[in-house]
């Protein structure tokens, strides 16, 4: 069977915020092995649509992602690609290495290392230990890093709720109180 590819490794590109103008200018990703890849692109407004040319192994592709908009509750537009392949509204796209245009995560049949996380046998540990306690797996991975300063488990920050009140409770308070003895920020 043959592992998906990763998010992670790919070129990925990201839709305008704000009013749509005109422009035209490149995105830049520095590759392991100093390599650079370019990817120019223009946005034109009147058609509402991104237009990319970048080099691909022997050639030059030329590639037009139509965009659409909403607008959110909180107000002003929020721009959207919609995919070349399949017409899906998205808010990403990628583009592997060894591919030639720029689709969605579903059209490369890309998956998330986090999603590949549970086959690790830390995070087996941490789900297991999290059930037994009746608390989330975050949880529970900041309690072993406050008691036994694991390294190898990650800090995760989150934001705060309301700064006047804190609306943790349980293990999670415990562990907020316990994180703040210690002098870190959660």
């Amino acid at each position: 069977m043959q592992r998906k590819q990763r998010v992670e490794n790919c070129l990925v590109i990201g839709p305008p915020r704000g009013p749509l103008h005109d422009v035209a200018d490149a995105f830049l990703w520095l590759l392991p092995e100093e390599i650079v890849k370019i990817v120019e692109y223009s946005i034109f407004a009147a058609y509402s649509e991104l237009r990319l040319r970048y080099y691909h192994k022997d050639g030059i592709f030329e590639q037009e992602i139509p965009l659409v908009n909403t607008t959110p509750n909180y107000g002003g537009t929020r721009w959207w690609f919609l995919c070349p392949k399949c017409s899906l509204r998205i808010s990403r796209l990628y583009k592997p290495l060894d591919a030639c245009y720029f689709f969605c995560r579903h059209c490369h049949d890309l998956t998330y290392t986090s999603a590949q996380m549970s086959r690790d046998s830390t995070q087996k540990f941490l789900q297991a230990t999290a059930r037994d306690l009746g608390v989330t797996t975050r949880e529970a991975r900041r309690w072993f890093e406050l008691n036994y300063d694991t390294p190898c488990i990650q800090e995760v920050q989150r934001p705060i709720i309301n700064k006047g009140r804190d609306r943790r409770t349980g293990l999670a308070l415990m562990v907020t109180k316990l994180a703040r003895t210690k002098g870190l920020s959660v």
